[in-house]
């Protein structure tokens, strides 16, 4: 039987914001208020992890050193964790330990995180050429199914708004259409990003344009909730690889080969590097230099050639 010492105790660990998987429940309740469904579920992905690392032993924050990230960090690998899934999950502790250092949870300096190495491996390039873009933009999907059109729209969508991401897509609404503008503000940073609206992206709004609905795009319905817009990904996510393998593209496709194909584009066209980060919304050009750095290397090689020849 329990003695009323053990409730309390149980009541005190469950409120005890210096234990750090009841903050990170406090946080992760707190963006999903804020309707920031995605970095909510980056979070809970992350506190599911360092749960199980620590195998139901208490933890609080004072705990937290170099060492035990350390430890963690093995757990991971050894659990067959793909370095950049540990990467993920320790920069969303980072951000979580950020957070409690913020509200004054957290009063150490010993900064835990300052030796790891957070930086994601180079994956395989993911931008198509513009005739692979041209190609999506012309096939006939007549005879297919709605929802095929709709996530080539979706890409093509994409890809006219400088690589908007599909959660941003989603839940992109009419006060959004300011004249010949699309203004919203990014899911995964808040920061306030403004398009011009031209002739091809005006097309697809004008496509799926219905006075039922208050969001610009058909992926979801009024008071859906985050469980039914993750099922509607998943759907449109498998259906953009099946268009993917009917055109026999080299590598698969997804609607993130949209972003890094404008990145791409854009810098072949000499669009200088600082523009291709603000018109992405990345907060440092350091973000863009890890899209761009996956570019086939021959604009390098015409440099280099050049150079050579110059000296003929």
């Amino acid at each position: 039987a329990y003695t009323v010492d053990d409730i309390v105790n149980v009541y005190n660990y469950h409120n005890d914001l210096s234990q750090v998987l009841v903050y990170a429940d406090s946080v992760i309740a707190g963006l999903e208020n804020k309707g920031r469904q995605g970095t909510a579920a980056n979070y809970r992905s992350a506190r599911r992890a360092f749960e199980m690392f620590l195998d139901g032993s208490p933890f609080s924050f004072e705990e937290l050193t170099p060492e035990v990230l350390d430890r963690f960090v093995t757990f991971l690998r050894e659990r067959g964790n793909r370095p950049n899934t540990v990467s993920f999950y320790l920069r969303q502790w980072r951000a979580i330990y950020n957070r409690a250092c913020a509200d004054h949870v957290v009063f150490s300096d010993q900064r835990p995180f300052r030796r790891l190495n957070l930086k994601e491996e180079v994956t395989s390039k993911r931008a198509i050429s513009r005739e692979k873009i041209a190609q999506i933009e012309c096939v006939d999907l007549t005879a297919c199914h709605a929802d095929m059109q709709l996530a080539r729209d979706l890409f093509l969508f994409s890809f006219y708004t400088r690589g908007m991401s599909f959660v941003d897509m989603c839940y992109l609404n009419k006060e959004n259409l300011q004249g010949n503008y699309l203004r919203y503000k990014r899911q995964k940073t808040g920061q306030e990003l403004q398009i011009r609206i031209e002739k091809d992206l005006r097309v697809l709004i004008d496509r799926y344009a219905s006075p039922l609905s208050d969001y610009l795009l058909p992926m979801l319905r009024n008071g859906d909730r985050y469980q039914d817009y993750r099922r509607r990904q998943r759907r449109l996510n498998k259906l953009i690889r099946e268009l993917g393998d009917r055109l026999q593209l080299d590598m698969p496709l997804t609607f993130y080969v949209a972003r890094h194909s404008w990145a791409t584009l854009a810098h072949e066209n000499d669009v200088p590097v600082s523009v291709i980060s603000d018109c992405m919304g990345h907060t440092s050009e350091k973000t863009t230099r890890i899209y761009l750095d996956r570019i086939d290397t021959k604009r390098l090689d015409r440099a280099n050639r050049l150079v050579i020849n110059s000296l003929r």
